[in-house]
């Protein structure tokens, strides 16, 4: 149950490369496919400019919560400018009524995909990957944006080539996110289950109705335990039996399963993954911090300008609010 569902192409005549979507965009390719619609990239057809567009599967179009899930993701994307999330240039609807997304066209693979391919990362790259998330959601919570549903599929890793390192991590896929404010418009009933289950929040799981930016948090020591290990924190062949364990077993031991991991770390990674959200990292920010005070590594400002830059490195003003978002 690791794995990203792969749905069936398209019947034939949906979508084809060559077709004008809004008059401007002309489709290239499908780059993938997922249960709510199809990715494709494309090429402005005046400025050349290659976007990625996202449109709702044809059997989604007439759904109105697929639709609100959909406009709540192009809104949620497009509150925050970091170069650590995804960017929304522009959204609307074709002729037929098919809602689309267009988005920055984005070159490499997703943390997941990396993983499968080559097992667990080094924890270097581990780390610098949980900061830029961290960067992220601190952007994205401050903006009063739960994501509620980070994983590694949710998490990709592109070339930048203003990047010292030649790449940089963006948080992907608003689209069950929570956006407090805007009469908190909402796709999900109290009480109905949102995320995906091996990266979930207990409180997710028991379909809390007050699911704040600590649920982020779990998610993301999660995602940190899969890319150093390369294996879930709670696994299981049974649906049920995953969410079983989030609420009642006991977080492994992250050295048990990576003895290269350090008592800090370790640390750390229960200290994110607390099931008691009030024991958690309550912040973004605060998650990064110790991230890096558990390796013993400054955090890297980057080109953040100094007036912007709060003493510990975080960005001034990103912080999360006080208290849980509610």
């Amino acid at each position: 149950m690791h794995k990203t569902e792969v749905i069936p192409p398209a019947m034939p005549g949906y979508l084809q490369p060559g077709e004008i979507i809004a008059d401007r965009y002309r489709l290239e390719r499908e780059l993938g496919r997922g249960a709510m619609g199809t990715v494709w990239s494309a090429a402005h057809t005046t400025l050349g400019q290659r976007v990625a567009i996202k449109l709702i599967a044809p059997e989604h179009v007439e759904s109105p919560e697929a639709r609100l899930r959909f406009g709540n993701e192009a809104k949620a994307a497009a509150r925050l400018k970091s170069r650590h999330v995804v960017q929304v240039i522009d959204d609307g609807q074709t002729v037929e009524g098919t809602p689309y997304i267009v988005m920055e066209y984005l070159e490499g693979e997703t943390v997941e995909q990396k993983i499968e391919r080559v097992g667990n990362l080094p924890l270097a790259e581990a780390v610098r990957i949980t900061t830029h998330v961290c960067r992220a959601l601190s952007r994205a919570h401050a903006q009063n944006i739960i994501h509620r549903d980070l994983k590694p599929a949710n998490i990709f890793i592109c070339k930048s080539e203003d990047d010292e390192h030649g790449w940089i991590a963006k948080v992907l896929d608003f689209g069950v996110a929570k956006l407090i404010g805007d009469g908190d418009a909402s796709a999900t009933k109290t009480g109905t289950l949102v995320g995906t289950p091996l990266f979930m929040s207990p409180e997710q799981v028991r379909g809390a109705s007050r699911v704040d930016q600590r649920a982020d948090i779990y998610s993301l020591g999660m995602v940190f335990y899969n890319m150093v290990t390369g294996k879930f924190a709670f696994d299981s062949p049974s649906y049920s039996d995953v969410l079983i364990k989030i609420c009642l077993e006991p977080l492994p031991d992250l050295r048990e399963v990576a003895p290269w991991i350090s008592e800090p770390l370790r640390q750390w990674f229960g200290k994110a993954c607390a099931r008691d959200p009030a024991e958690r990292f309550q912040s973004a920010d605060q998650a990064m911090e110790a991230l890096h005070a558990a390796v013993g590594q400054p955090i890297d400002r980057g080109s953040i300008p100094d007036q912007l830059m709060g003493p510990s490195g975080t960005v001034v003003g990103y912080g999360s609010p006080d208290g849980p978002i509610s």
